[in-house]
């Protein structure tokens, strides 16, 4: 059974610095992605999360080309 969508109020959310260091501690990185992994990105995308959210990807990688 998948989960639905939840909407989060982004600014209710606990520090992030504390998480991310003791995810560096653990040998793990978090970064943005680059424009080339946007095919990884897509699959996972639309493997974990409904298909709404896999237009997102997208979408992004358009306004950015429209950005340059």
């Amino acid at each position: 059974m998948q989960m639905p969508d939840m909407l989060v109020n982004l600014l209710k959310l606990p520090p992030l610095e504390p998480v991310l260091i003791e995810l560096s501690a653990a040998g793990v990185v978090v970064r943005r992605a680059q424009v080339f992994e946007i095919t990884r990105v897509r699959a996972f995308v639309e493997g974990n999360f409904s298909e709404a959210w896999t237009e997102l990807p997208r979408l992004r990688s358009c306004e950015q080309c429209a950005a340059v």
